[in-house]
């Protein structure tokens, strides 16, 4: 199942960008964050006890991952995307991993909506405004 509004997918997404302290060289995901990206997962999936513990661990290392890949390769658009792509692929791959089969199935609508939209971001400019139909929050062309 996939969120059920555009706000918490937007939350999902805030979710996975992390943040960096204002000491350079330590990273430190926003807390509040990381705890509604986890409670998201457990209920799209229904999470044990031992599971929330583990896709909260997994959650934190993902923001902070993000970060680092955005501070070292800021600029190099290509680079970027593919460290990115890379980083939710190893997102999935770990949470999947801990996972029933039946969470699995419930995991993938989110899994793909947050891929998907995360990926859009890097998209031409050009190409990307004219394949655009609507907005992220479902309105129409021009709005």
């Amino acid at each position: 199942m996939i969120p059920r509004s555009p706000l918490a997918l937007t939350l999902a997404l805030l979710i996975l960008t992390g943040c960096s302290s204002p000491y350079n060289d330590i990273l430190i995901p926003p807390m509040r964050e990381v705890e509604a990206m986890t409670e998201l997962i457990d209920q799209e999936v229904d999470l044990t006890a031992d599971q929330r513990i583990k896709v909260r661990e997994i959650v934190v290392d993902n923001a902070g991952m993000h970060t680092r890949i955005q501070q070292q390769y800021a600029g190099r658009m290509l680079e970027l995307k593919d460290q990115e792509k890379n980083r939710l692929k190893k997102f999935n791959r770990q949470l999947e991993g801990i996972f029933t089969a039946e969470q699995v199935t419930a995991w993938e609508p989110l899994y793909r909506a947050i891929y998907n939209n995360e990926m859009e971001g890097y998209h031409s400019s050009e190409g990307f405004q004219q394949n655009r139909q609507h907005d992220d929050f479902g309105r129409g062309q021009g709005y």
